[in-house]
């Protein structure tokens, strides 16, 4: 009898420990599936790119939101710039982000401009 309770426990862990893996093995290999979001941080810095929330909170194929001087219009002008993380000289894969420094992150609208100078930049590659 006390041999079928441990093999029922194991069996059991077996189960969890197959489910956690799949877990994971499914959140890691559908990114390009993945909708585009924003991440605002603690430190100021807007980032956006594809977030997975398991096993910590990662940003892949991020883009760096900047705000700049616009050059075609007049002085104080200011406009958006993506950068893509992948052009910078360190050129992260993915961002790994503590869940305490991040304020708050969400859906990227398929309409808005952030999403579509995404998408025509990924096209031109």
């Amino acid at each position: 009898m006390q041999q079928q309770y441990k093999n029922l426990i194991l069996l059991i862990g077996v189960f969890v420990v197959a489910v956690l893996l799949f877990f994971l093995y499914s959140e890691m290999i559908n990114i390009a599936q993945k909708p585009w979001s924003v991440v605002y941080a603690a430190n100021g810095k807007v980032y956006i790119g594809k977030v997975v929330n398991f096993p910590s909170f990662q940003l892949f194929e991020p883009y760096s939101v900047d705000i700049v001087q616009d050059p075609e219009k007049e002085e104080g002008q200011l406009t958006f710039r993506l950068t893509p993380l992948s052009e910078v000289i360190w050129a992260p894969e993915k961002l790994d982000f503590n869940r305490e420094q991040v304020i708050f992150s969400g859906p990227l609208d398929k309409n808005s401009r952030a999403w579509k100078a995404i998408e025509e930049e990924r096209q031109e590659r």
